[in-house]
């Protein structure tokens, strides 16, 4: 059937269903356009506190000061602090309970 034996009806149908096809496209393009945005740098940095096997840090506060936990070479638990304006490692040694 050609486009000029077509009834009204299957025109309509015919013409939907391109519509729905390009709809399809063009949704398929730009999904994988938004998908295909890069995600925004991250600025990572690695902490050493000396003498520690190992370091976790907990939380960064609104001023950029980092809280954590080291443990050190006897796998003694320390809490630490971190001063973002200066750099300077506060540590402290956790009690037991009392």
């Amino acid at each position: 059937m050609t486009h000029s034996t077509l009834t009204p009806l299957n025109r309509l149908v015919k013409t939907a269903r391109t519509r729905i096809r390009w709809a399809a496209a063009i949704g398929g393009v730009v999904t994988a356009v938004s998908f295909a945005t890069p995600a925004p740098a991250l600025d990572c940095t690695q902490i050493d506190i000396p003498g520690a096997r190992s370091t976790t840090a907990f939380a960064i506060n609104s001023l950029g000061d980092i809280v954590g936990q080291f443990a050190d070479a006897k796998n003694v638990s320390h809490g630490f602090l971190i001063d973002h304006r200066s750099g300077q490692i506060t540590s402290s040694t956790f009690q037991g309970p009392p």
